[in-house]
């Protein structure tokens, strides 16, 4: 259904979308086709019947059987036109936001105009219907780069955004545990990798480990040999990540790549490519090298801790 809206930007213009209103948000039910011969005998109101009827469906007011259907939770005679508006531009919000429409991040607050705005950019093409019909009724109001939140639906708008973040917890714990599972999946697979990288003995194998199973403060996961030859330890550090190559690191695991310099790697694993047959992951030596002396790979902060200082 949101895919064919994709066709359409708009249902109409405030007259027609109260019109359409008027004729199928009865309670009871109703033939589509009569009430399209209706519109199509009214002056002075922009409508396209086809879109409105999705637009409905899509903001769960409207259930369609055939020719027949019936509104579901919002009825434009049982309440004043002011209120259904209110109502009507309150499930607008809630489906651009529940839906992924626009960026909601990309939200930004005006302190000299006191007002929040979203940039034409952050909305996706599937919007448009909902979006236009929210400035048809004045709850949104746009200077062509930008869409402007009214100050009267200021408080539905956040209500819709903090319900979509309220839902977003569950997703957050979701992402969070694919992305512990994919770890946990990147050092059995450095672990096994490096077992084979050379020929080892059976017993300088049974020396290539886990730590990160054990001890999760060594600042590195696995820790292996940089050949069969040598008795030189390697400490490494395993990144999985999905798209660009791309990690986050710790303090504990920078303090210990300085430490360890050159027997110190990261190894970055492309999760999407680890059942891929003789797959090398991306090894970094030295790092702490690498990333901030030599300027090789771009970082950024992202938190700090910060403490009352004890006098």
């Amino acid at each position: 259904m949101r895919q064919e809206l994709k066709r359409y930007s708009s249902i109409g213009d405030k007259n027609g979308i109260l019109f359409l209103c008027r004729k199928l948000l009865t309670g009871n039910n109703v033939s589509l086709s009569s009430v399209k011969a209706a519109c199509s005998f009214v002056e002075r109101i922009d409508l396209v019947f086809p879109c409105g009827i999705l637009a409905l469906q899509e903001l769960d007011l409207l259930n369609v059987e055939g020719d027949l259907c019936v509104s579901k939770s919002l009825t434009y005679h049982a309440i004043h036109e002011d209120v259904f508006i209110r109502e009507l531009c309150s499930h607008c919000f809630n489906v651009l936001s529940k839906n992924g429409l626009f960026d909601d991040a990309q939200v930004t607050y005006d302190e000299q105009e006191d007002l929040f705005y979203i940039p034409r950019r952050a909305f996706r093409l599937e919007s448009a219907v909902f979006r236009n019909l929210l400035v048809s009724f004045g709850a949104v109001k746009t200077d062509g780069l930008k869409f402007i939140i009214s100050n009267e639906y200021e408080q539905i708008f956040k209500k819709a955004i903090k319900h979509k973040r309220t839902m977003s917890l569950s997703q957050l714990m979701e992402k969070l545990e694919h992305e512990r599972l994919m770890g946990e999946e990147g050092e059995l697979f450095v672990l096994d990798f490096e077992r084979k990288r050379c020929p080892y003995t059976e017993q300088q194998k049974k020396k290539i480990k886990q730590i990160s199973e054990i001890d999760v403060s060594a600042g590195y996961d696995i820790i292996s040999f940089h050949s069969e030859s040598s008795t030189q330890r390697r400490y490494i550090e395993v990144k999985t990540f999905e798209g660009n190559n791309h990690f986050h690191w710790s303090k504990n695991e920078i303090d210990s790549a300085k430490l360890r310099k050159h027997d110190y790697y990261i190894y970055l694993v492309d999760y999407n490519k680890i059942n891929e047959e003789d797959y090398v992951p991306t090894m970094i030596q030295d790092p702490y090298q690498e990333v901030f002396m030599q300027g090789k790979w771009s970082f950024s902060v992202d938190s700090y801790l910060v403490e009352e200082k004890k006098c």
